[in-house]
């Protein structure tokens, strides 16, 4: 991250938080911030804001995220699938499918070599395969969010078939009942996510190289089953939670551009 005059501005309003990337004339980056979005979308956006970029005015603010509309300083707003593929697309310009996961909604994402996007498949209609899940599923095995991601090292998956969060409940407390090892009961958790996840890439046609965003990149366990079960690497990006912002903030500078 740099220190330097800002030029664009990407404020990503997700469910569970918003994030704020400022950028210079050349795309780096110059601040980032990431708030909790609590009840009040407009003003974690407006928070994210100014601890990203100042008080920085005159330049261009994208909105993204499904709390876009909540941005009543934006100049402009893309759908978090042109934000992803184009955060992404810097990041790692050889990508051609983006995967993200955030707390409510889980994306697919097939970009050509330009990063535009080709086609998408999107889940925000169900907490199963998302973020919020897998909070749902520590709480049921009362364990700490934070430690759960790394429970799932080296055992092997306990068999988790429901992609129902009230069923998989149902799975998970049978597994506990049953005498399971916690860890074993977390990989099956993780791999149940990539499952469905992996679906939804057949479902657009993915290729290789695949890279992941969203705050569940940052667990190790659905990022490895996820590799496994495609039988190709997953790349994590750097500050996947910020992809879809940064994106943004690339938009504006486009649009600034022209």
């Amino acid at each position: 991250m740099k220190n330097g005059k800002i030029a664009s501005v990407g404020v990503d309003v997700g469910a569970r938080t918003a994030k704020a990337v400022a950028v210079g004339e050349e795309g780096d980056v110059t601040g980032r911030a990431l708030h909790p979005t609590g009840w009040d979308p407009a003003g974690a956006a407006r928070r994210v804001f100014e601890s990203a970029a100042g008080r920085a005015a005159g330049v261009p603010v994208v909105a993204t995220g499904f709390g876009r509309d909540a941005v009543d300083f934006a100049s402009l707003r893309f759908t978090e699938i042109t934000c992803h593929a184009s955060g992404v697309h810097r990041l790692d310009p050889g990508v051609r499918t983006v995967t993200d996961i955030g707390g409510q909604d889980a994306k697919v994402i097939r970009v050509d070599r330009f990063g535009c996007v080709e086609d998408f498949a999107m889940n925000d209609r169900c907490a199963a395969g998302t973020g919020k899940f897998l909070e749902f599923m520590a709480s049921t095995l009362g364990v700490e969010i934070g430690t759960f991601a790394s429970l799932s090292d080296g055992k092997r998956p306990a068999g988790i078939s429901s992609m129902c969060t009230v069923f998989a409940e149902t799975e998970v407390l049978d597994l506990v009942a049953a005498g399971r090892e916690t860890g074993e009961i977390v990989a099956g958790i993780h791999r149940s996510v990539a499952q469905r996840l992996a679906a939804s890439m057949r479902q657009v046609g993915w290729e290789a190289p695949v890279a992941f965003t969203g705050g569940v990149a940052l667990n190790p366990g659905v990022v490895s089953s996820l590799s496994a079960l495609l039988d190709t690497e997953v790349r994590v990006v750097d500050h996947p939670q910020y992809a879809g912002a940064l994106g943004a903030a690339l938009l504006g500078l486009e649009d600034g551009h022209d």
